[in-house]
């Protein structure tokens, strides 16, 4: 089913590990420059919670430092946002 080239399409990603997942890697950039990004409150709340709790000085490689920086780099097309 093709859409319309005039419609206008939101992806939503909706699961904060794959937010992070992803936030984590090279593509981050190009997709926040090419694809306009929703989601929900709780995975907002999420992220936000994981970059107030996990250390940003917590040694490189470690999970908690991993969940650190891709819910800080998650956040931030969605703080841009707002201000």
């Amino acid at each position: 089913m093709k859409m319309a080239e005039d419609d206008v399409r939101h992806p939503v990603i909706v699961d904060t590990d794959a937010l992070i997942a992803v936030a984590n890697t090279d593509l981050w950039s190009r997709i926040t420059d090419n694809i306009q990004l929703t989601t929900t409150n709780v995975c907002y709340h999420e992220l936000k919670r994981h970059v107030r709790e996990m250390s940003e000085y917590a040694p490189e490689g470690t999970r908690e430092r991993w969940v650190h920086d891709g819910s800080k780099r998650a956040l931030e097309p969605f703080d841009d946002e707002e201000t």
